[in-house]
């Protein structure tokens, strides 16, 4: 019956120490992964931001594209008579 005991004795405490091990594991994983949320959460931010500034100049870039359109009409628009009186 000894034997059995010892054998018991030793598979829990591999057990315990199993254990052990493994809860610190799962303590190193959930910093991780917290770790992990704060850089994505950043990340997120950043893209948001990248979206936004894209917008904006492709809002501008159609602004410019109008003034310098009606600059040419405009410009057209006054060089024909000139060209007429000559």
């Amino acid at each position: 019956m000894e034997p059995k005991i010892a054998k018991l004795r030793e598979a829990e405490a591999e057990l315990k120490l199993a254990t052990k091990e493994k809860n610190a594991a799962e303590e190193r994983m959930a910093k991780v992964q917290a770790k992990l949320d704060e850089m994505q959460a950043q990340f997120d931010a950043a893209m948001a931001h990248k979206q936004a500034l894209e917008d904006d100049a492709a809002a501008t870039q159609r602004k410019m594209d109008s003034a310098n359109a009606l600059i040419g009409a405009l410009a057209g628009g006054l060089t024909r008579p000139e060209s007429k009186g000559l």
